[in-house]
This record gives C-alpha cells, sequence and structure tokens, in this order.
C-alpha cells in the first residue's frame, strides 16, 4: 500500500505535466515503459545543472520519494526544490513546505513551512490552501483562527472527512489543548508486516509503521530506531520519522489513505544488501531508541516509559 506521502508525490508530479518539460518528464516517466530509458537519474543531473527546471523539481522528487533505486536524501531534495523554486516551479514551495511541515527527515519548522505554503498558494497550487487551513486550525506557528482554517480548507484540494460542523470541533479541539494536562502521552506503534517492496525493485523489504498518541496534543519530530536482524544473523540500525499527530481531532485527509488525527504513519524500507526479497518475512526488528517533541520539549519516549510497540 502507498503511504499518504507517495500518493501525494505522484499526484503534484502528474500535476505538473501539462507546463512541464517534455524531455524530462518523459525520460523520468520511462520507468513504466516496457523499454526505460538508460541512465535516468544521471541524465537528469545533467539537464538540471545546465538550469532545466523541471529536471531540478524531478531530481527533488526523486531524493525526496524516489522512484528509481535512489536512497532518499532530505538535503538533496531540499537543494533541487530550492533551484527550481528560485525559477518559478509552481510545486517546489509546496514540496520544501511539506518538507519542514511534516519533520520526517528534518526537524519540524512551522515558520518556513508557513512561508513557503503562502509562496505556493501565490503560484496557484490550491494543495497549499489545505496546508494553511491545518495551521491555522492547530495553532502551528500562527494563533489558532477556526473561521480563517475553514476558509483554506475549503479553497484546497483534498478528500474531506472531518466533522460536519467544522467550527464547532475546531473551536473545542482549541480549547481542550489548553485545558489538557500535562502528563506525558503513550504512544503505540504498530506495524503491516515486513513485505516485499512492490513500488521499487531497487529496494529490498518494507515495513507500513503506525503511531497512535492516546490524548489529544502534538506529537511532533517523532523518531523510532529499530535494530534490524536479517535471517543470517546480519544486523543494521535504522531510524523512521513521523509526521506530527495528536493535535486535533478533525480527521481531515488529503489522500484516500485514511488515518484519524491520532495517527502517523511511515515506512521503514530496507536498502541493504544483505536484505534479500525472499528473506523479507523473516526479517527482525527492535525499537531500541525513540524520541519526540511533546508540547514542544523534547522527550525520550523509551526514558519515560511512553512508548509501547504491538506486533
Amino acid at each position: 500500500m502507498l503511504n499518504k506521502k507517495s500518493l501525494l508525490a505522484i499526484l503534484l508530479i502528474a500535476s505538473q505535466g501539462s507546463l512541464a518539460s517534455e524531455k524530462a518528464h518523459e525520460l523520468y516517466d520511462s520507468i513504466y515503459s516496457e523499454k526505460p530509458a538508460p541512465d535516468v537519474i544521471r541524465t537528469l543531473h545533467k539537464m538540471a545543472e545546465s538550469g532545466d527546471v523541471d529536471a531540478q523539481s524531478l531530481l527533488g522528487w526523486e531524493y525526496y520519494q524516489p522512484r528509481y533505486d535512489t536512497k532518499p536524501n532530505v538535503q538533496e531534495a531540499i537543494k533541487w526544490f530550492e533551484l527550481a523554486a528560485k525559477q518559478g516551479d509552481e510545486e517546489a514551495p509546496l514540496a520544501l513546505g511539506d518538507i519542514y511541515y511534516e519533520g520526517e527527515q528534518v526537524r519540524v519548522d512551522y515558520a518556513k513551512a508557513y512561508a513557503l505554503f503562502n509562496q505556493a498558494t501565490q503560484r496557484g497550487v490550491n494543495l497549499a490552501w489545505s496546508r494553511l487551513g491545518m495551521m491555522y486550525a492547530n495553532g502551528q506557528y500562527v494563533e489558532v483562527d477556526c473561521s480563517k482554517a475553514k476558509e483554506y480548507l475549503d479553497k484546497g484540494v483534498h478528500i474531506y472527512t472531518g466533522p460536519e460542523d467544522f467550527m464547532a470541533a475546531c473551536r473545542k479541539d482549541m480549547i481542550d489543548r489548553k485545558t489538557v494536562d500535562d502528563t506525558l502521552p503513550v504512544i503505540t506503534i504498530t506495524r503491516s508486516g515486513m513485505r516485499d517492496n512492490f513500488l521499487d525493485k531497487g529496494f529490498s523489504c518494507m515495513d507500513s509503521l503506525f503511531a497512535k498518541t492516546n490524548k489529544l496534543g502534538e506529537v511532533a519530530n517523532l523518531r523510532v530506531t529499530y535494530n534490524i536482524k536479517s535471517p543470517s544473523g546480519k544486523e543494521t540500525i535504522q531510524t523512521v520519522g513521523f509526521a506530527p499527530f495528536g493535535l486535533n481531532r478533525l480527521d481531515i485527509n488529503f489522500t484516500d489513505y485514511r488515518l484519524d488525527s491520532f495517527t502517523s504513519n511511515s515506512l521503514l524500507i530496507l536498502y541493504k544488501p544483505e536484505f534479500e526479497r525472499k528473506s523479507c518475512a523473516t526479517v527482525r526488528t527492535t525499537i531500541v531508541a525513540a524520541t519526540a517533541t511533546i508540547k514542544g520539549k523534547d522527550v525520550d519516549l523509551m526514558k519515560a516509559g511512553a512508548i509501547e510497540q504491538k506486533w
């Protein structure tokens, strides 16, 4: 199953097609043809380095949400998105804003996200209105403004499954966030199970992970570190980041990958050659560290006894 960000990446890349360089997109999309083009990423690099804005944007996506054999590299993604944004690319500011808003690969920076989402709206990207709407509903960088949140969400593009009375629910969340007690939430991690990565032949195995909080209050910068052991006994360490969750009970969705507001999902993808496809089901994972920012304070969840795993 695709995760929400993979779906978003496909949506945004597809939406650029009508305005983008045919050469860059035909090259990048050749992975779906019977005869994929050779050296796609290397060719895109040459195009991007010569100033092709569409190649720059596509490289940003490739390092952010790889389609080929590229390993994610958020700094490379930021570099190429920033170059594309400077040349007027419509979607690059939204992609950059998402990187800083979701904080899965860098620490959350709502000030940067807010500025980038605003820039994206000025370039006609309707999805950016949805992001701003959530920031006003949650009070992220800005003061809570339920009227503005509803206005912006209505301008946006998303699959809306929120409450019938948005204003009442938004105001209740705002009040309850202020009065919730200071005890730490318990974060529960569940998984779908390690399986072959059917999305990209360059990867070996992947597992869908779900983090859920048991109380209202922001959980941001969640990082869960796993010890991963292959059937042959080889071990590696990998850390997975999660987007913020727990700030509201609105249950608004931006894709058809439905989660409630108290849950965030991510992927654990194994790139190491020792993890062969045939052994994915027998890979063993154990949480060895977990940290998060809870209501603005960094917390060692393992030390505080505030994280559980249920397999």
